[in-house]
């Protein structure tokens, strides 16, 4: 038996608590429903023991001592409430206000603040301070998202460390020395990390404030429901913090298989994309030119009689859909079922411009089989094409977590910089479009074929050498559990989808697989069908034309209808084409831009925060969000508008 697995058993506040080795004091009180109060501590974050809050007897000690810091040992007896350990919380909570304003009537914390909690708790009844407090300009801007007031910082340095330890970019720092001591930007640098929110939400106290929520809600005016951001492939888990009908903030929601409990600012302070006063909130109709509001009963009685009119016309083939990556699955499946049963066409996708086809046959042959634990446990990573920082924030951080806390090895493959090129053993550049011969090589130095040398050409088109790879692959050391992350967006073909199938298979069976989406659903979509060839489940079924082909036929004149869920998350400029020859365009859309009043039709939406349903995140996981605000006016959720065309289709 390890040390780390050998269980001890000792007493804490007459409880008796068995732990394993190596357990920490607070860590095992808390197992036993024990609170110590803490500051500094933080359970994601090393520990600092430096707030002395956590402070508790041994029996037989010399002095009180850290609970944050201090391994519970074998057979000792604890105490957490002894007149020493309370004597020593009400000196550090007098301490710690002795220049902390009395801030807590406008102060953003002010209700969930450790420092208001523990001094109502452990603090003075009366302050014995009679000189003049410390004073600072308030508040100064770290960035243009965080604003610190220095008065208020008790120097618990959890910022420090999480910009250290989890997000690596080390833009904070504490400046000066002793009384004078306080948290600033490092010199040299800018605090413009994309996880940058995190800190707000670490700190224990309100020195660090968002400009998106300072001064506008407290928090017991606000409901909380559970949702998960929709701003990227990562899926990851918030609280939604709303109050008389807006979303005031989101706050992170641990997810151990997800984020950690870490947000990157794209989730953390996105959600005002889907609101403002330029929400659609009636269905427009062309009428002599001009999108005119009309009822919802003739709205969709307008688009039943166009869609039927087109498929007697021209036949089924001459209508499309396009479903949405950013969409949920039910929608998808909604939008596919209403093409190809309704209207008996094949031409579905989710995306104008990209074929969603490719991705969906690799998901079917097995691939896409990660989940972000994987990464935890790797033996080495390969990652093709692949940008988490850029496009799956949250995943680059649990790559960096595993370079720095268990230095597995990486080695990563792209056609442009990213920043995992800093984390990795090896880093090579190929040639945008080459991706093909990329994957060929590298199966064939996993193989150590002989042939290898017989891929002149796909080195010429790669721009990389046999040496170069081979020193890779050495590098990174690859195991049996090695994660293969390839970017989705490069199977644009079957042919990348059976390579990257025949390099993980070269790996061994213990390999893994994640296509990295940029989109919410991106995984969601393909499973459920909104793609060309497959039904839901990865069903095969005959294909019809993709998203960038229905562009195609549209401009010619040869695709004479388009149904497009989300407006929003499809190219405009697709739009705008497939517009110049087709006769019917719907669209359902959150705001009337130029695509979306180019169409003939135009029902008003809810947005992702307004309606319910699944959403598959990249590494596979179906997480399902519920409404938390209403929808303006007359929107409606679009599963609700594509069922009723359904129901009069079928009269």
């Amino acid at each position: 038996m390890t040390e780390q697995s050998k269980l001890i058993t000792a007493v804490i506040d007459g409880k008796q608590v068995t732990v394993a080795a190596g357990t920490m004091i607070l860590k095992a009180a808390e197992s036993i429903g024990i609170t110590i109060p803490v500051f500094c501590y933080h359970p994601r974050l090393t520990i600092s023991g430096s707030c002395r809050m956590c402070l508790v007897e041994i029996e037989g000690g010399s002095k009180p001592v850290t609970a944050c810091s201090t391994e519970l040992a074998a057979g000792v007896v604890v105490y957490t409430n002894t007149p020493t350990v309370l004597e020593a919380r009400r000196e550090i909570m007098e301490n710690l206000l002795i220049n902390h304003p009395l801030d807590c009537p406008v102060c953003d914390k002010g209700g969930e603040c450790l420092l208001q909690d523990h001094a109502y708790d452990w603090g003075p009844g009366a302050s014995r301070f009679t000189e003049r407090k410390r004073l600072f300009r308030k508040p100064i801007p770290l960035s243009d998202r965080i604003l610190l007031d220095r008065e208020r910082c008790i120097l618990c340095t959890r910022c420090v460390r999480f910009c250290d330890e989890i997000s690596d970019h080390r833009e904070l720092a504490i400046l000066e020395m002793g009384g004078n001591s306080e948290i600033a930007v490092a010199p040299d640098r800018a605090f413009d990390s994309q996880f940058s929110g995190n800190t707000v939400e670490l700190c224990p106290v309100g020195a660090l404030t968002s400009t998106s929520f300072r001064f506008k809600a407290r928090p017991w005016e606000m409901a909380r429901l559970p949702g998960i951001c929709p701003f990227c492939g990562c899926g990851c888990s918030i609280d939604i913090h709303t109050r008389s009908g807006n979303i005031m903030r989101f706050m992170a929601r641990e997810n151990p298989a997800v984020d950690d409990g870490w947000l990157c600012d794209r989730g953390r302070y996105g959600f005002d994309l889907s609101g403002g006063s330029e929400r659609l909130t009636k269905p427009l109709v062309r009428k002599q030119g001009r999108l005119v509001a009309v009822s919802w009963k003739e709205a969709i009685a307008t688009a039943v009689e166009k869609l039927r009119r087109a498929v007697s016309q021209y036949g089924p083939g001459a209508v499309g859909g396009i479903g949405s990556a950013w969409s949920s699955s039910e929608e998808n499946d909604l939008l596919q079922r209403l093409i190809r049963e309704s209207l008996e066409s094949h031409n579905v996708d989710c995306s104008l411009t990209d074929d969603g086809r490719p991705a969906a046959l690799a998901l079917a042959e097995g691939l896409g089989t990660f989940t972000f634990n994987d990464i935890d446990r790797a033996d080495s990573i390969l990652m093709i094409g692949a940008d988490p920082s850029r496009y799956q924030p949250i995943l680059d951080l649990r790559l960096k977590k595993a370079v720095i806390t268990r230095r597995t090895p990486i080695f990563t493959l792209a056609s442009t910089d990213g920043e995992m090129a800093r984390y990795a053993r090896e880093s090579l550049r190929y040639r945008a479009g080459s991706e093909e011969s990329l994957l060929r090589l590298l199966t064939a130095a996993v193989k150590k074929e002989k042939r290898y040398d017989s891929f002149e050409s796909d080195l010429r088109a790669g721009g990389l050498s046999r040496e170069a790879i081979d020193r890779g692959l050495e590098r990174a050391g690859l195991g049996p559990r090695t994660v293969v992350l390839v970017n989705a967006s490069l199977l644009t073909d079957d042919v990348r989808v059976y390579l990257v199938k025949e390099l993980v298979a070269a790996m061994g069976a213990g390999a893994s697989t994640g296509l990295l989406f940029d989109s919410a659903n991106g995984f969601g979509a393909r499973t459920a069908g909104a793609v060309p060839g497959y039904l839901p489940g990865l069903r095969p079924i005959d294909r019809g034309m993709s998203g960038p082909e229905m562009v195609v036929a549209a401009e010619r004149s040869t695709l004479k209808a388009l149904y497009i869920l989300n407006r929003e998350h499809h190219d405009s400029a697709a739009v705008a084409r497939a517009r110049r020859g087709a006769e019917l365009l719907i669209c359902h859309a959150l705001f009337l831009d130029e695509a979306s009043g180019s169409g003939d039709i135009v029902f008003p939406a809810a947005s992702v925060f307004e309606k319910q349903g699944t959403f598959t995140n990249t590494a596979g996981l179906a997480q399902s969000t519920a409404p938390v605000l209403n929808p303006p006016g007359e929107a409606r959720p679009e599963s609700t508008v594509i069922e009723e065309i359904m129901e009069r289709l079928k009269q």
